[in-house]
């Protein structure tokens, strides 16, 4: 479950932490766009980019999975589990950029939103156990 949800949700979460840097950041021609651009267009770019990250969105759920069965099992290591999926995230700027620090807030803050939804997940899984 937790594979599938965390390889799932990477591509929309990457573009929603994308287009809230954006925002942020004073570029609101972003959020302009939208209201001119068509719909069917956005969808599409959207799906394009959600079978072209597959891979990575498959590799982020293992390590979610492996992740989870490594470190959430007691307490002590229950504290940093997930670490690892920010981790991978942020590996992946140093990998695939020549220049890391253009792109390496958008990867680490995808990684760190991936991370909080393992952690509502984890203590999902932990309260059932209690029970």
């Amino acid at each position: 479950m937790l594979f599938l949800l965390i390889g799932l949700a990477a591509w929309p979460v990457f573009v929603a932490v994308n287009i809230a840097i954006s925002f942020f950041q004073g570029e609101g021609s972003v959020v302009d766009l939208w209201t001119q651009e068509p719909k069917r267009n956005l969808l599409a770019g959207f799906l394009e980019g959600y079978e072209k990250s597959a891979l990575f969105a498959v590799f982020v759920g293992v390590i979610a999975a492996v992740d989870f069965q490594l470190l959430s099992k007691n307490r002590l290591t229950g504290f940093v589990a997930g670490i690892f999926i920010p981790l991978f995230c942020i590996s992946l700027a140093f990998i695939f950029y020549a220049e890391p620090g253009l792109v390496l807030h958008s990867f680490a803050l995808t990684g760190f939103a991936l991370w909080m939804l393992y952690k509502i997940v984890d203590i999902g899984f932990r309260l059932r156990r209690t029970n």
